[in-house]
């Protein structure tokens, strides 16, 4: 069962597999005459079945468009793979329901039928596998299953007096109760200060935090992009993954990472302010720490402490953790906008703000890192997609205002990737070291 749950949905094996099955059941229920059809009728049929499927594709090609370039409903680009899957799936699926509801010729055609709703199911299963593979969304089975909600008091190792700095690598001996993997616990963050109604928050534990005397470790803040899970780093982006492979380089030691909620609700966006919307601020610069301190075992030093975030969590991050570089010593945004955004300027200030344009302009990332300058021994790595064209216009203009204001800043760019989590995952695996030697927990 366990290997069932950890299998792979996010390669283009599975793609693959969907496609010769939808192709056989198309081939079958669409090439093979039906009963008592003569050639030319059979012909009239299939030049039928083919102008519909290629106007349904044509179609649904038109209206990706106009929704995503026209309109630009999403907010964030969508690349080509996933524009195919979408495309193909919807077109394949309107093959089978002309099969599964067009004439009907006796009973023995039953099974044409049947392989037509067959069809219609897997055409679009087929189609969403591609844009999973594309966006990296879904990487396992386990992720279709929603995860249990722990107990501070019973999910968290004891707390241990705090200390100023970091276990180092070189000072550690794992103990024999080290178990060889780290832990992801879900656990609910009150908002305690800020009245913020949050979903529950995901929390990994490398092995290192998991012993009888867990040691004092760093700790990163991440957040997720909007709309969006708090798992989604954690899960999608891999990085729960990519964490227990650094610990395993690194005698089970790797920064502990609380990924909480910023939004209350996936299609909300209080835009990381205190507004209307919700004290999201409070909560992330006030709640989310103090719960950490009380129930973590971390260092106080603000070089242990870290904050990032992806497409909107990323814009936070300027807001948060920038706001805040004598808690936070690095910071990790990937695929940041430039402000904060509800679709358009006069709406977001609207419901936002609450009308106060003062405060909308205080909130954009290059205003926030312009009125905390100069900063001193503070970290930015920015991450984007190669392929992503207007983020990566957004991440050059904030590493010029935040170099500009003193910051180390810096831009990965992820190969090959666009605005999604394939792009958080090559980014977050090439910032952890940096952050980690920075830190103190390993040695350069």
């Amino acid at each position: 069962m366990d290997q069932l749950l950890h299998a792979r949905l996010d390669v283009p094996v599975v793609v693959a597999v969907l496609v010769v099955v939808v192709v056989a059941i198309t081939v079958l229920i669409v090439f093979r005459p039906l009963p008592g059809t003569d050639p030319r009728a059979h012909r009239r049929r299939l030049l039928l079945v083919g102008v519909v499927t290629a106007a349904a594709g044509l179609l649904t090609a038109c209206v990706v468009w106009i929704l995503v370039d026209g309109i630009d409903l999403l907010g964030v680009p969508v690349e080509v793979g996933a524009r195919v899957g979408i495309v193909l799936g919807v077109a394949l699926a309107v093959t089978g329901a002309i099969v599964l509801f067009g004439r009907r010729r006796g009973g023995t055609e039953r099974w044409r039928r049947v392989l037509g709703g067959t069809l219609v199911v897997l055409a679009l299963v087929a189609g969403a596998a591609a844009v999973n593979v594309a966006v990296g969304q879904v990487r396992t089975v386990a992720q279709l299953f929603p995860a249990q909600v722990a107990d501070a008091a019973t999910g968290l190792p004891a707390r241990i007096a705090s200390s100023v700095d970091p276990v180092a690598e070189a000072a550690w001996t794992p103990p024999a109760d080290m178990p060889a993997a780290g832990s992801t616990v879900q656990l609910e963050i009150p908002g305690t200060a800020s009245g913020f109604t949050a979903r529950p928050a995901w929390i990994y534990l490398p092995p290192a935090a998991l012993v009888a005397s867990p040691p004092p470790l760093p700790v990163m803040v991440i957040l997720a992009g909007q709309p969006g899970d708090p798992s989604d780093i954690l899960q999608s982006g891999r990085f729960e993954q990519i964490l227990d492979d650094f610990a395993a380089a690194h005698n089970g030691l790797a920064p502990i990472v609380v990924s909480p909620d910023q939004l209350g609700a996936s299609d909300a966006n209080p835009m990381c302010v205190d507004g209307p919307l919700g004290n999201a601020a409070t909560y992330l610069d006030t709640d989310v720490p103090d719960w950490i301190d009380q129930h973590l075992n971390v260092a106080e030093n603000r070089l242990a402490w870290a904050f990032g975030g992806f497409s909107e969590g990323a814009t936070c991050t300027f807001q948060i953790g920038l706001a805040d570089s004598a808690r936070y010593g690095t910071d990790i945004a990937i695929s940041a906008e430039l402000v904060p955004s509800l679709g358009d300027p006069a709406t977001t200030i609207a419901k936002g703000f609450g009308g106060d344009d003062a405060a909308y302009e205080a909130a954009k990332p290059l205003s926030v890192v312009a009125a905390h300058a100069p900063y001193k021994d503070t970290v930015l790595i920015q991450g984007v997609g190669q392929q992503d064209a207007v983020y990566s216009g957004y991440a050059a203009t904030l590493e010029q205002g935040a170099k500009a204001a003193g910051i180390d800043a810096s831009t990965i760019v992820s190969s090959g990737t666009s605005h999604d989590f394939n792009t958080v995952a090559d980014v977050l695996q090439q910032a952890l070291p940096t952050y980690a030697e920075r830190s103190g927990l390993v040695s350069a």
